[in-house]
């Protein structure tokens, strides 16, 4: 028996999925689409019921089968015509040709998945713009390459993009993943900033030596932002020497009106008022004793590195002799200092004082 089939309706197919993606954006597109088609027997148009198999091809002779086989059994012929539902998934996501071979018997009973009997047809059908129409989904969205997720980019009515997510919150929002930009060699060029694409993010070296890179473009001058793998950053200079290297003024306060303090060396300040009882009555960093009439000793929490330059000014109460304190310099160390008040000419006395003291760190 001499069986030959005619592809009658791709064309209405087409136009039918084209509408539906109009008529509803807002819904994920399944990848279901209807062929419809002629079937001929001795040269007369076919009747009954009859098994027909599907496979898609990349190719119209030879080539690689893409997707599952399609089988459908019992299909009831009338006058030739035929229609089925064919689902391959997920299977045009390239611009690469996709062809259709179909198989075809006469109802035996037996199941579609039993091959005995099926005569193929030639030639293969191409397919057209249903299914590419399908995976198109809408405008401003696109699916993953295997329909999972879907709408895996989306651009909303207020021109925001989101990827990764169908509600971005900004001109361009990403979730679930951070942005790669990678380059074989020691630099890459991660984001250009402002429309003249003067600053630029780059990487720079590779390895323990990558460092992340805010740059100026033109301009003059050493406007670089450096942080390296090391936990080192750099303002002004892309060879930070510490967790924070500065290379020019810092300014502070809520118009800038305060510079910071500077120095030659790595210095660190305490003060502290202390009272006649050895107590502590102002100040952090350290701890006050009397050990004796006069006699006081401040123990700093963490040593300086060497002994520290020290101020010391006593109270004076009123009407009382004149007092002045002093630092005792043969027990004074890196760890503390013994102060004694004195009062009159020679005299000791217990008296409430204040002190600055500033060392090596």
């Amino acid at each position: 028996m001499k069986r030959a089939l005619i592809q009658y309706s791709m064309a209405l197919a087409a136009a039918l999925s084209i509408v539906t993606l109009v008529d509803s954006p807002a819904r994920a597109q399944s990848t279901v689409f209807t062929y419809q088609g002629r079937l001929d027997d001795a040269g007369q148009p076919a009747n009954g019921l009859h098994d027909l198999r599907f496979r898609l091809f990349d190719a119209a002779s030879g080539g690689l089968q893409i997707g599952s086989t399609q089988c459908t059994d019992n299909v009831n012929v009338v006058d030739g015509i035929f229609t089925a539902q064919l689902d391959f998934g997920q299977q045009y996501a390239t611009t690469g040709q996709r062809h259709l071979e179909i198989a075809v018997r006469r109802d035996t009973g037996l199941p579609c998945a039993n091959a005995s009997g099926f005569v193929v047809l030639a030639p293969r059908q191409q397919l057209t713009a249903a299914p590419m129409a399908s995976h198109a989904n809408s405008a401003f969205s696109l699916d993953a390459a295997d329909g999972s997720p879907a709408s895996a980019v989306l651009v909303d009515d207020s021109g925001n993009v989101g990827i990764g997510t169908t509600t971005p919150t900004a001109r361009l929002d990403v979730r679930g993943g951070a942005m790669l930009v990678e380059n074989l060699g020691d630099q890459a060029d991660l984001l250009w900033l402002a429309s003249e694409r003067s600053w630029v993010f780059r990487q720079q070296g590779t390895g323990a030596g990558a460092a992340l890179k805010l740059e100026s473009i033109g301009g003059g001058g050493n406007k670089h932002f450096i942080v390296q793998t090391t936990g080192l950053m750099g303002v002004g200079t892309t060879s930070p020497a510490a967790k924070l290297d500065v290379r020019g003024d810092i300014r502070l306060g809520p118009s800038g009106e305060f510079l910071a303090a500077s120095g030659t060396e790595n210095l660190r300040m305490l003060r502290g008022s202390i009272d006649g009882n050895g107590s502590t009555d102002a100040g952090f960093g350290f701890s006050s004793s009397r050990a004796g009439e006069g006699l006081y000793r401040i123990t700093f929490d963490t040593p300086f590195s060497s002994i520290p330059s020290i101020t010391v000014s006593a109270i004076q109460p009123f009407n009382q002799s004149p007092r002045w304190a002093t630092f005792v310099q043969s027990t004074s160390n890196a760890s503390f200092v013994d102060i004694f008040v004195l009062s009159g000419t020679a005299n000791s006395t217990d008296s409430d004082f204040h002190f600055i003291v500033m060392g090596p760190r």
